[in-house]
């Protein structure tokens, strides 16, 4: 259907301590080895910043003034759904991006990263 709004999509997440990383799923690729392979640039930061999923996501949709409060809610809700669509799709591209980088022992589980499936609207 034709969009009234104008939506902006901002996932930027920061990747900066450890129990992020770690909560990540992909804290097994060995990054040294990654760091020889793309010494100049941040290619694997950025792959794993757009592979995560258990941080909210941001829907940022800019209110126009002809544009309802009702079909303003609305175009969130549609937004939020096509973003947790989106989400739900990440852990397929994070299973083939570390494909054969860990060796769990069978005895153990399975470290599973977190599905958040929320998002952040600005105030």
């Amino acid at each position: 259907g034709k969009s009234c709004v104008n939506q902006v999509l901002s996932s930027d997440v920061p990747m900066g301590t450890e129990t992020e990383d770690d909560d990540d799923g992909m804290s097994d690729l060995n990054m040294e080895v990654m760091s020889l392979i793309w010494s100049e640039d941040l290619r694997v930061q950025e792959v794993r910043r757009l592979l995560q999923s258990s941080q909210p996501v941001r829907v940022n949709v800019v209110q126009l003034p002809e544009v309802s409060d009702h079909e303003y809610i609305e175009e969130k809700e549609n937004r939020l759904l096509q973003l947790c669509q989106r989400t739900m799709a990440l852990p397929i591209g994070r299973g083939m991006f570390t494909l054969f980088s860990s060796y769990p022992v069978p005895t153990e589980p399975l470290p599973i990263p977190k599905l958040n499936l929320t998002g952040r609207a600005p105030p």
